[in-house]
């Protein structure tokens, strides 16, 4: 039988082995398991979920680990409690002891067998020791001899707490107030193992000689007392309380015990004890992970500059420890000045400080070094990348010297902005904005995509005709764009006409655009004389027409009003207005009847309506009563000589609503104009007027308008009007005719 685990043949024996287990959990693939039938090789493939199901428990090698560790831990503690019993149990009672065995000279055995080897044939030793009369405190009993040293206090404790492994936390060594501290050393001498290793250590006597004079010997009672906090905190309130140095205490119990400013400072962060809590942070492992609450780290963090650990140097070792602890709590520092080297330097290393202005001035000593750039290339990674992640502390921290620019120099504009937007992309607009007035994007290509519009926005991109044009091509003509050109109105050129004259048309005919920024853009591209064809310009680009016809963008011809639709009637006139060449080119456009009108009721230019009034044969079909009205009373009014036929074509298609102004030039050539014409206008522009083309007996009454004078007179000089009579009052002619 083989396995294969993703495609690696693995031998059944190898299952019972951890480096089999180790490469299936690390991916949980699929196990094809091969095996041989008796006349054929079958094989299957087994899904994770199905080998957790047939082992019948969770394969993981995280409960494993914690499965077997409780067992060792099970064990370690078996061991250690049979240990400590050994070290401190009577000879009598471990000579009783017979179930309790021990290797000793490669044999497995109880203590009373080693007795009887050692002893040999000193029977009333042996005697003596089995009933007791010779225990543990002989050698106590025969120093009290004169000239010996041990005190009665010193070996009262060795009876009471040493040998029974007890705490006696209060316990008094010497006969008097003072403290005995040679008492104290004679029982470190006589029982020096027992007493550091065992609970009789923890006195506060003990504690008081030992970290005034030798610290290192309260290592392992330290470590220990550490280990057993959580349980037995007696002997460190105790001691807190009542012992002569109480922050080195705490300074050494930092070192082990994960909640050592959960217990200082308690649920009342308020109150916290500064010279404690200070010693503590002085002897704080970065191998430990604190316990704190939200407020009692907030506590701590209110108060680094209260604490000597910060305030004061430290060896280059603890300074890293503190600043290591710090970062996995969580705390930063508010004001770097206040703490000297190595401390700063650790604490900028792993960014521990808040981007205040006072910071970073205690970070790089000169204004002229807190820009981006400069940042980047006057100090290490840690303290740029750490800035940027706080940008607007930063860029709150600028608000106090406004004199200091985001970025200083040009040539690393993008390249700071493109890390800026990597991490804070919503504040790239005001690191631009703020950056040193030379600093402007001319190469879009050096800047991420994305922060166009951001730097667009800030106005700090070059308005050349490429990086519009390249912004455009992305972007259209979006908010940014709109309010960026439409504020600058200008666009330097770069000497490529083409692609000039294709940036002018994507202006021309957007309609985000206002008309007189579009103006004002394409008057600074210089384009050349007639560069911009009328076809390529939408209807939106209409209005504009005029306009860029008088600046000679496009050609004064037919085709540029040859493009405009009758509901552009507006843009007609202000083109018709604005062409120098209309009048000349006007003869060979399809005037449409709205396009005549225009031209006649319009304020267009003197020469536009000549040229119209003296072509009307050309339009006379479309002219229209409103056309043909109108331009007669601008003919009227003007004092203008149209031909007789003019004249006629006027009445014809103005009618009786155009009679003022046809009697008004009527009158002007009356007296030379064919009669046969006359009578023909006449007729033309309807009653009362025709009643005066011919003889008879009725005695019209014609307005009392300008020119008709003269027209009577003239029909009373061929004999169709006998006399004519002016009403002053009623502004009529009363008119009387020749009989048939």
């Amino acid at each position: 039988m083989q396995l294969a685990i993703g495609g690696v043949a693995h031998n059944w024996t190898e299952v019972r082995s951890p480096e089999f287990w180790r490469t299936y959990l690390a991916d949980e693939p699929e196990i094809t398991v091969t095996y041989q039938l008796p006349y054929q090789i079958e094989s299957a493939s087994l899904a994770f979920e199905k080998i957790q199901t047939l082992l019948g428990e969770k394969l993981s090698a995280d409960a494993w680990t914690d499965s077997d560790g409780g067992e060792l831990r099970t064990e370690i503690s078996e061991a250690v409690s049979t240990q400590r019993e050994a070290a401190h149990a009577s000879m009598s009672d471990s000579l009783a002891q017979t179930e309790k065995r021990f290797v000793y000279a490669g044999v497995d055995q109880s203590f009373a067998n080693v007795a009887s080897h050692l002893l040999g044939s000193a029977g009333l030793v042996r005697e003596l020791l089995d009933r007791g009369f010779v225990d543990e405190n002989f050698t106590l009993y025969v120093t009290q001899f004169p000239g010996q040293s041990i005190s009665a206090s010193a070996m009262n404790y060795i009876i009471k707490a040493v040998q029974p492994d007890a705490m006696d936390i209060d316990y008094h060594f010497g006969a008097t107030e003072e403290v005995a501290t040679g008492d104290i050393d004679a029982v470190l001498d006589a029982e020096s193992a027992r007493v550091l290793g065992g609970q009789s250590i923890y006195n506060i006597e003990i504690f008081d000689h030992l970290l005034a004079t030798r610290p290192s010997k309260l290592s392992d009672p330290i470590r220990r007392l550490a280990a057993n906090a959580e349980s037995h905190p007696e002997f460190i309130a105790a001691y807190i309380s009542s012992g002569q140095y109480s922050a080195s205490f705490v300074r050494l119990l930092s070192a082990h015990w994960p909640s050592v400013f959960e217990y200082l400072i308690g649920q009342d962060p308020d109150s916290l004890d500064v010279a404690l809590v200070g010693a503590a942070l002085e002897g704080v492992s970065p191998a430990l992970a604190y316990k704190l609450s939200e407020p009692q780290r907030d506590a701590i963090a209110g108060n680094l500059a209260n604490f000597e650990a910060m305030t004061e140097p430290q060896a280059p070792d603890r300074a890293r420890s503190i600043a290591r602890t710090l970062s996995r709590m969580g705390i930063v520092s508010v004001d770097l000045s206040l703490t000297p080297a190595p401390m700063r330097e650790e604490l900028v290393a792993r960014s521990l400080y808040e981007p205040t202005l006072a910071n970073l001035r205690a970070i790089f000593g000169s204004d002229d070094l807190l820009p981006l750039d400069a940042i980047k290339e006057s100090r290490a990674e840690d303290v740029y990348i750490h800035v940027i992640s706080h940008m607007r502390d930063y860029l709150l921290a600028l608000d106090e010297a406004p004199e200091v620019r985001t970025i200083a120099q040009a040539e690393n504009f993008a390249v700071v902005l493109n890390d800026v937007g990597s991490a804070v992309p919503e504040l790239v607009a005001e690191v631009a904005g703020r950056a040193d007035p030379d600093c402007a994007l001319g190469d879009l290509e050096t800047l991420n995509t994305a922060l166009w519009p951001s730097v667009a926005a800030a106005h700090r991109l070059l308005l050349t005709r490429a990086t519009v044009s390249t912004y455009i091509a992305e972007y259209g003509f979006d908010e940014v764009t709109v309010e960026w050109l439409t504020s600058a109105g200008s666009i330097a050129p770069d000497g490529d006409s083409a692609e000039t004259l294709s940036l002018a048309l994507e202006i021309l005919n957007t309609d985000q655009l206002a008309d007189d920024a579009k103006l004002r853009l394409i008057e600074t591209l210089d384009l050349q004389a007639g560069s911009i064809a009328v076809d390529d310009l939408s209807a939106t680009a209409h209005p504009l027409l005029p306009v860029l016809v008088r600046n000679g963008s496009v050609t004064d011809d037919s085709d540029a009003y040859a493009c405009l639709t009758d509901e552009e009637w507006e843009t007609k006139e202000a083109l018709i207005t604005a062409s120098v060449e209309f009048p000349e080119y006007m003869l060979s456009l399809a005037m449409s009847t709205t396009d005549l009108w225009i031209i006649s009721a319009r304020p267009v230019p003197e020469p536009v309506k000549n040229a119209l009034l003296d072509n009307l044969t050309t339009f006379n079909d479309d002219l229209g009563p409103r056309g043909a009205g109108a331009l007669a009373s601008w003919a009227a009014a003007e004092a203008k000589d149209p031909s007789p036929e003019a004249v006629l074509t006027l009445a014809k298609e103005g009618g009786p609503a155009s009679a003022p102004s046809i009697v008004a030039l009527l009158g002007a050539q009356a007296s030379s104009i064919d009669i046969d014409l006359l009578k023909a206008a006449l007729n033309a522009i309807g009653d009362p007027y025709e009643r005066l083309t011919k003889r008879g007996w009725e005695r019209p009454k014609v307005p009392d308008t300008v020119g008709m004078e003269a027209v009577l007179l003239r029909l009373r000089s061929v004999d169709i009007v006998s006399k004519f009579k002016r009403h002053e009052k009623k502004r009529v002619f009363e008119v009387s005719k020749r009989r048939p």
